[in-house]
């Protein structure tokens, strides 16, 4: 298991079945390490091969095991 290891797990924000809307996206981060951590990244949505949104991702700390709405 490595020190910091951090990863997406899945959409969270809006799910498959939304009605087409104004959403503020979010993602299931779990930290896989063995020390709290912070997920940083960029968020980028594509449609039909054209960057429609991104934004900045920042979480609070996550304990090592846990998945957190980021």
């Amino acid at each position: 298991m490595a020190d910091y290891d951090v990863e997406v797990r899945s959409l969270a924000v809006p799910t498959p079945s939304a009605p087409a809307t104004t959403y503020r996206p979010a993602v299931y981060v779990r930290n896989n390490g063995v020390h709290d951590s912070l997920a940083t990244g960029i968020l980028r949505i594509y449609a039909a091969g054209r960057m429609v949104f991104s934004s900045p991702l920042y979480s609070d700390s996550i304990p090592p095991g846990e998945t957190h709405l980021v």
